[in-house]
């Protein structure tokens, strides 16, 4: 009889963890729609695995929007994600990169 493929809620935490690293792109952004975030959307453990994971949450990319469109930023929505998202990062060295974007876009 062959064994079955354990189900990924059955994995080990820290081979759950290896499996969210290798799952991010390179210059994660605030994108519910990508890793980290997408993550803890998944079920409640994969929630707790990765918030509990600082090197998911140290690299963060941030594109600041011209100031011509400020007005239609919900600046509280992204405060309270950023404010998380810092949280996550435990006691792990933390990479953010700004980048303006163009007044043209």
């Amino acid at each position: 009889m062959a064994e079955s493929v354990p189900k990924a809620d059955t994995l080990p935490t820290d081979i759950l963890q290896t499996i969210f690293l290798f799952s991010l792109p390179p210059l994660p952004t605030i994108d519910f729609e990508d890793s980290p975030l997408l993550l803890r959307q998944v079920c409640k453990r994969w929630k707790d695995v990765a918030e509990t994971t600082g090197d998911l949450w140290n690299i963060i990319y941030l594109r600041i929007p011209s100031p011509r469109a400020y007005e239609r930023i919900d600046w509280t929505f992204h405060h309270t994600i950023l404010e998380k998202w810092l949280s996550y990062t435990g006691d792990y060295p933390l990479t953010i990169e700004v980048e303006e974007e163009d007044p043209e876009d």
